[in-house]
């Protein structure tokens, strides 16, 4: 068997026609693929970025409902403590039921008029004042102040009189007592 040794010249050929082949594949197959996979890298990490905020956002949305609850809880417990204009009727009862436990005897009872703070303060309450004439001992009135001062609603005490009665037992007392409630919208 005869085997011609091949030339020079083919095995150049040979060579160049792979190194022909390699860069067109390069440039036909692997450099768009490439660009194809940076161009996806770059969405997928748009798109973790998003997912990220997404994550923190519905975080911070929990921790805002939580927030929302709690100022809702505060707001019901302020309105309960401030009633509107209207349940004036109840509050007086209120100080009636108050008196009866604390054994005092009621001779009058009168709201004033009512007003609210400075166009200043624009406060979203008024006060009305309530004169209250009783007749009761000393420790009476204490426990009777202390109910008005730890009651559901906003109230205060805001002038005291005492005066003497002729039952040495017990006291003429005039009492004003300031109630806060909504004004009206």
């Amino acid at each position: 068997m005869n085997i011609k040794p091949i030339k020079k010249e083919y095995i150049i050929l040979a060579g160049l026609i792979v190194v022909i082949l390699w860069v067109l594949s390069y440039v036909m197959v692997f450099k768009p693929m490439a660009s194809s996979l940076k161009a996806k890298k770059a969405v997928i990490e748009k798109k973790i970025v998003e997912i990220n905020n997404a994550k923190s956002a519905k975080a911070n949305l929990d921790k805002l409902k939580r927030e929302l609850a709690e100022i809702e809880k505060k707001v019901t417990y302020y309105k309960d403590k401030l009633p509107a204009e209207k349940e004036m009727p109840s509050l007086l009862k209120g100080f009636t039921d108050m008196a009866n436990q604390c054994r005092i005897k009621f001779i009058t009872i009168q709201p004033q008029d009512m007003y609210s703070q400075s166009p200043a303060v624009a406060a979203p309450y008024i006060e009305i004042p309530i004169t209250i004439n009783l007749i009761c001992s000393y420790h009476d009135l204490g426990r009777f102040i202390n109910m008005i001062e730890n009651s559901d609603r906003f109230m205060k005490v805001t002038d005291l009189t005492i005066n003497t009665n002729p039952d040495p037992m017990v006291h003429n007392i005039r009492l004003i007592v300031n109630i806060f409630v909504l004004k009206k919208k």
